[in-house]
């Protein structure tokens, strides 16, 4: 374990990757904007040499200061007016995306409620039919014992009949 942390060298030690000061060094240079010794210096000496009166030097100046109107003019405006449209347009585009996955979601959740509701309605549906089913067999088997108590009553034949359609009928009558 000793041998990992002292190969890996981002950890201070006077190994193969440096001393402790180098990789300091190294990581500061690395890091970008941060102003080291070496780069203050660089830039202090090339302000010192901008100074001295010369025509490279003064070609030096005048890019820098047509920059700076460049800048300031129209050209400059534009390019931040097209930065800014452009960025705008971004954010509408991700506002848009957003605005879709939510009416997505919107649009899942009203499909599952509108297939929970027509399964309801289909069983609904079919215990209504069959409940009709159940009453045309009922009304059936009333018709055909209301024929046969008629035939009864105007001949007196056919008693067995009768109580067999009543013991038949029970749970309808």
């Amino acid at each position: 374990m000793d041998m990992f942390y002292r190969d890996w060298p981002y950890f201070p030690n006077d190994g193969p990757c440096g001393t402790s000061e180098q990789l300091a060094t190294r990581r500061i240079k690395r890091s970008g904007p941060a102003m080291t010794k070496k780069s203050k210096s660089s830039t202090a000496s090339k302000i010192l040499k901008l100074s001295v009166p010369s025509a490279k030097n003064t070609v030096v100046v005048e890019k820098h200061l047509n920059r700076k109107e460049e800048r300031d003019g129209l050209q400059y405006k534009v390019l931040k007016a097209k930065r800014a449209q452009k960025k705008e347009s971004q954010l509408l585009e991700e506002h848009d995306k957003k605005s879709r996955e939510v009416l997505n979601q919107d649009l899942a959740v009203i499909e599952t409620e509108k297939n929970r509701w027509e399964a309801m309605w289909d069983h609904e549906l079919k215990a209504t039919r069959q409940r009709v089913r159940e009453l045309e067999e009922k009304k059936q088997d009333l018709e055909a014992f209301s024929k046969v108590l008629y035939n009864y009553r105007l001949t007196g034949i056919g008693e067995s009949d009768v109580l067999a359609y009543m013991e038949a009928c029970k749970p309808v009558i």
